[in-house]
C-alpha cells in the first residue's frame, strides 16, 4: 500500500474518506438497480465496492505518510464508515436480492459490531478490532458474492439459488441474501464477543475516565487510602535579612526580588 500512498500523497486524507464514502452509496444504489433492471449491474457493484474498500484504506496510509494523522480525521473516517455500511446493506435490502426484514436484521449485526469496538475506546480501552466479522471480512465477501449472484443468475436465471414452498407463498432465498443473514448472524456474534471482553477487561480495572480535557486517566480499582497526619514540627525562626546598599546595576534601594 505505500507505493500507492504516495501516488496520493497530493490528496487530502479527508478527500480520500469522501471518494470511499460516495462510492460506496453508489455501490447501495447499484446493488437496488441489479435487482430492479438488470442483475448485470451487479459487475458494476463489485468495482464500486473496490474502489470504496481501496479509498478508505489509501486514507490512513496517506495521512501517516504525510504526517496529517488527526483525532479529527479518525473521527470522520468512521462516521463516514457507518452511514458507507448502511448504504451498502439498505441497498441490499430494498433490492429483489433480499426480503427487507433480513436487511434490516444484517444492517443491525454490522453496526452493532462497529459500535461496541468504538465504545471500548470510549471507555479509555484499546479498540477492538477482534472477532469473526471485522470490517476488512465485509468489504471482501461484498466484492466477491456479487460475481456468484450474476454467475447464478446468468446460468439459472433465477435470483433464488434455495426455495421454499408453503402452500402458495413461495419463498426463495439468493446467494446475497445468505450473505446478509451471515452478516447478521456473525456481526451480533462479534458484537457479543467485542462486549464480553470489554466487560472482562472493566472489570479488571482495565478501563479509565476521561478528564475535563479529553485525555484519560486511570480509574482507581480500591479506595486511596487515607494519608498518614503530617507532624508538627518546631517553626525554625528566620533570619533578619542584613541592609543591602543601594545597587550600582540597577539602580534601585532595598533588596531585589
Amino acid at each position: 500500500m505505500v507505493p500507492l500512498a504516495r501516488r496520493f500523497s497530493g490528496y487530502s486524507p479527508d478527500t480520500l474518506s469522501w471518494l470511499a464514502f460516495a462510492t460506496a452509496v453508489s455501490a447501495g444504489f447499484l446493488f437496488w438497480a441489479a435487482g430492479a433492471w438488470s442483475y448485470h449491474i451487479l459487475l458494476l457493484v463489485m468495482l464500486a465496492i473496490f474502489l470504496s474498500a481501496g479509498f478508505d484504506a489509501l486514507d490512513g496510509w496517506v495521512a501517516r505518510l504525510t504526517g496529517r494523522v488527526s483525532r479529527r480525521g479518525d473521527f470522520l473516517d468512521h462516521v463516514l464508515d457507518r452511514y458507507a455500511d448502511a448504504f451498502i446493506i439498505g441497498g441490499i435490502a430494498f433490492s429483489a436480492f433480499c426480503h427487507l426484514w433480513v436487511g434490516l436484521l444484517g444492517l443491525l449485526g454490522v453496526l452493532f459490531t462497529s459500535y461496541m469496538g468504538t465504545q471500548a475506546q470510549a471507555l479509555g480501552l484499546r479498540r477492538d478490532y477482534g472477532g469473526i466479522l471485522g470490517r476488512a471480512d465485509r468489504m471482501a465477501m461484498l466484492f466477491f458474492v456479487p460475481f456468484f449472484q450474476w454467475l447464478w443468475t446468468a446460468i439459472t436465471h433465477d435470483l433464488a439459488v434455495v426455495t421454499f414452498t408453503a402452500g402458495d407463498v413461495r419463498y426463495g432465498i439468493t446467494v446475497l441474501e445468505m450473505l446478509v443473514i451471515w452478516f447478521a448472524v456473525a456481526g451480533n456474534a462479534t458484537a457479543l464477543q467485542r462486549a464480553l471482553r470489554s466487560w472482562r477487561e472493566l472489570s479488571e480495572g482495565m478501563g479509565t475516565k476521561a478528564s475535563a480535557d479529553g485525555a484519560s486517566a486511570p480509574v482507581p480499582t480500591e479506595e486511596p487510602s487515607t494519608p498518614a497526619p503530617a507532624q508538627a514540627s518546631t517553626p525554625v525562626p528566620m533570619p533578619i535579612p542584613e541592609p543591602v546598599p543601594a545597587s550600582a546595576e540597577g539602580g534601585s534601594e532595598g533588596p531585589h526580588r
